[in-house]
């Protein structure tokens, strides 16, 4: 059993951002930090979505979200590394998204009311457990999995 708390985090390097940090407990000696850093969604990825949505909906109504361990926010290390070696079973990967992501965005949405959260990853298993975790988790958290950009290799929920 894990425990996981998401609590807003302020970053120095990212105060254009919205940034939480979840605090993931595995075991006494199992702890993680991670970073979700929420943001505008850059304009090289407006492009994907310009059939659907208007400029002004992409350029203030759009955010993209990562996250990443606070141990390579402080560090010099790549801010994808994997970090500790947590041992993430796939149903602990999917309880991370659901509380520790999940928390983060659900916040997120409640206070700057976007109208999309896009995900882009940097792993392909990454994308089929958010499309595994949009999908099955859509009719009961209030937003619209739009799959159809899945395809790109890109997750979007409607709020």
């Amino acid at each position: 059993m894990m425990k996981i708390t998401v609590q807003p985090f302020k970053l120095p390097m990212r105060t254009r951002n919205v940034c939480y940090i979840a605090t993931v407990e595995k075991r006494a000696d199992k702890t993680e930090e991670y970073i979700i850093d929420i943001e505008r969604l850059p304009s090289q990825f407006h492009e994907i979505f310009a059939g659907d949505y208007s400029p002004h909906t992409l350029q203030n109504d759009f955010y993209l979200f990562n996250f990443y361990t606070l141990e390579a926010v402080m560090t010099d290390s790549p801010l994808f590394s994997p970090g500790k070696e947590m041992n993430f079973s796939w149903l602990e990967l999917k309880e991370f998204m659901l509380k520790a992501v999940g928390g983060a965005i659900t916040d997120f949405v409640a206070k700057y009311a976007p109208q999309a959260v896009v995900a882009i990853p940097v792993r392909p298993g990454l994308g089929k457990l958010y499309d595994e975790v949009l999908s099955e988790n859509e009719q009961n958290s209030g937003y619209h999995y739009v799959s159809k950009y899945r395809e790109w290799g890109t997750y979007v929920i409607e709020t």
